[in-house]
Order: C-alpha cells, then structure tokens, then sequence
C-alpha cells in the first residue's frame, strides 16, 4: 500500500493508477500558455534542463495529434485477426462456460470478462 503524500489517500497494492495525461499537458504549473501551440516550446534551448517531471509531455496520445501510426497498427490488428479466423475455429474451453452468464471485471479500466474467455483453438 502507498499513501499518497501531502494527502489522506491511500493505493492498495495491485490496484489501477490512470494518469489524465491531457491534463499534465496543459497545466499551467509546467506550461506558460498550455493550450497555445507553440513549438518553439520543445526545441533544445527551452527543453534543455526539461525532464519528464518538470514538463511531462506525452506525444503519442490520442486526438488530431496522436500517433502517426496508429491508423496501420489498427489495419495491421484487423487483418491478423482475420488471417487467425480463417485458418483456426474457436470454440469456449468446457460447457460450463457456455452456460454461464458473463460477469466483468469491474476493476479494469476497459470492458473485460472476470476470469478472462478461455478456447479451445482447432486448425481448420
């Protein structure tokens, strides 16, 4: 467990931390003018005694300037999946699996099955 300094919180072991990275980024604590595009910002002389801690910056998030290639890792994903689909069949790894109603994760951050989906993987 970790108290959080300065405060009365407390994160128990294991659990999830999200960091509201849009926030750091325009906060006016590390940045004169955050929501103004400025360039210059970033060049060597003002990035020169700049680290993660004193500027945090996060270049490949999300929104009109994220990740250049985030487009092709998705097209790369979906065509896998569909090459994966058409050689093998998947099946749920026993009845009681079938049968039972799909409880979810409610700790995760992303919609996800407690326990996880367990298959059974045949070549077609």
């Amino acid at each position: 467990n970790y108290r959080i300094p300065g405060t009365d919180k407390i994160l128990e072991k294991g659990a999830e931390v999200f960091i509201p990275v849009f926030a750091l980024q325009r906060d006016e604590k590390y940045y004169k003018n955050p929501n103004k595009f400025d360039p210059d910002r970033f060049n060597e002389e003002n990035s020169a005694t700049q680290t993660q801690t004193n500027r945090p910056y996060y270049s490949f998030g999300d929104g009109p300037r994220n990740c250049i290639g985030v487009r092709l890792g998705k097209l790369q994903v979906k065509v896998g999946l569909i090459m994966m689909m058409q050689q093998f069949r998947y099946e749920l790894a026993n009845e009681q699996e079938r049968t039972r109603q799909m409880e979810f994760e409610p700790r995760s951050f992303l919609l996800s099955p407690r326990g996880g989906i367990k298959l059974r993987i045949f070549k077609r």
